[in-house]
């Protein structure tokens, strides 16, 4: 995470976690103007509603000390990171075990490769992956991902015999 990002991570989190939410990433403007994106999460299971993200923006508008931080003019945007998630810190990774996510892979000196599979476990800088193509687990350093998000199959069976519908 860069400097920035990190220095707006620091003011922001307190405030979403007072709001009752953990704060899952930002994206930063990179020039004069953009968009402050924000994304709050409830957990695995947990629904944010429009009310969240408005509740939320309002706690982040009275920031006086982001104005100084993001040069030029800047829109904020609060909302869930959505069915379909990126991931992309390793706690992410931890609180999508049992998933299916999407990758692609690049180990130093090897091509890059996607995979898809479901998220066995994740520790120690390692992901393990239940990889469809091969059929077996299969360990992927988190530094190795260059991409990743969650892979939410609709109409698939759920353990239980429901139906994922979707959000």
């Amino acid at each position: 995470m860069d400097t920035s990002k990190s220095v707006i991570w620091d003011l922001i989190e307190p405030l979403v976690r007072g709001a009752g939410f953990d704060l899952f990433d930002i994206e930063v403007p990179g020039g004069r103007s953009g968009v402050l994106r924000v994304f709050i999460w409830k957990g695995k299971g947990g629904t944010v509603v429009l009310d969240d993200c408005a509740s939320v923006s309002k706690r982040i508008e009275e920031l006086t000390q982001l104005d100084e931080m993001i040069p030029g003019s800047y829109v904020l945007e609060v909302s869930s990171p959505g069915i379909n998630r990126k991931l992309t810190r390793p706690e992410h990774f931890a609180g999508a075990v049992g998933e299916r996510v999407k990758l692609v892979v690049e180990e130093p000196g090897a091509e890059r490769c996607s995979m898809k599979g479901v998220i066995l476990s994740c520790r120690d800088g390692q992901v393990e992956l239940q990889d469809e193509e091969s059929k077996g687990p299969m360990q992927v350093a988190i530094s190795a991902i260059k991409r990743a998000q969650v892979d939410f199959e609709f109409g698939r069976s759920l353990p239980g015999g429901s139906e994922a519908v979707g959000e």
